[in-house]
């Protein structure tokens, strides 16, 4: 992809628990989060075609903030077992599971797409457990070469790390640091060519960061830190 194209997506919650989308001058049902196992719900698909979605199953889920949040799994009212299209989960205040817009095609609910990371005022509360990192890149071939990411090092660390960006990158750029459990722990502007980072306050373990431009997350990873050793 050469060109890209803005799209603009405005989302609102009412007193009943739905959350809407606004886009292409069309508001649309995106989720309602009051239904109950056996209610059923319509939406419109990426295709624009109409699905019925019903409820399967209720609970919830505790993400990082140690808080829980109600959780709906539901299925394609074409598919009574789930079998051929399989489920889809919703998470209040989050959205689904396989990402917050997507609902694919045909009412179908199998979709390779999935959620990486949720983050809410630049605190992590959701994190794939099944991935390492909250990376995930989409590039042309013609566009970033490895050369283009900023360098995260040493790793792993004993307290001090340096974040190295390329001399024709954009700046500023903000460094968030989270603990294992996703609690934002660190913060501060990347101004400069190399920006140095101490984890001197934080013990020995695995950490997650993420660069950012604004309110935009352009790279993520992990940090270990250990023991320093005489």
């Amino acid at each position: 992809m050469q060109d890209w194209q803005e799209v603009d997506i405005y989302l609102r919650e009412d007193d009943q628990q739905r959350v809407w989308k606004y886009q292409y001058f069309t508001e649309s049902l995106l989720y309602d989060f009051s239904l109950s196992i056996g209610d059923s719900v319509e939406i419109t698909d990426d295709l624009g075609l109409p699905c019925t979605l019903v409820v399967t199953q209720t609970d919830s889920l505790t993400l990082a903030d140690m808080q829980p949040y109600r959780r709906l799994k539901l299925r394609s009212a074409g598919d009574p077992d789930g079998s051929f299209f399989g489920f889809v989960e919703w998470v209040e205040g989050m959205g689904s599971l396989y990402g917050p817009l997507y609902y694919g095609g045909f009412c179908a609910t199998d979709f390779g797409e999935s959620l990486l990371c949720f983050f809410q005022q630049g605190q992590r509360l959701y994190h794939d457990s099944e991935r390492e990192t909250c990376a995930r890149f989409l590039t042309s071939i013609t566009e970033a070469t490895p050369s283009a990411a900023p360098i995260v090092y040493p790793n792993p660390s004993q307290g001090l790390l340096s974040i190295s960006l390329p001399t024709n990158h954009d700046k500023p750029l903000t460094f968030y640091l989270y603990d294992s459990s996703g609690r934002l722990i660190q913060q501060l502007d990347i101004q400069d060519s190399i920006t140095a980072v101490s984890l001197q306050a934080w013990p020995a373990g695995t950490y997650f960061y993420r660069i950012a431009k604004g309110e935009v997350t352009r790279y993520s990873g992990s940090i270990v830190k250990v023991d320093h050793r005489e």
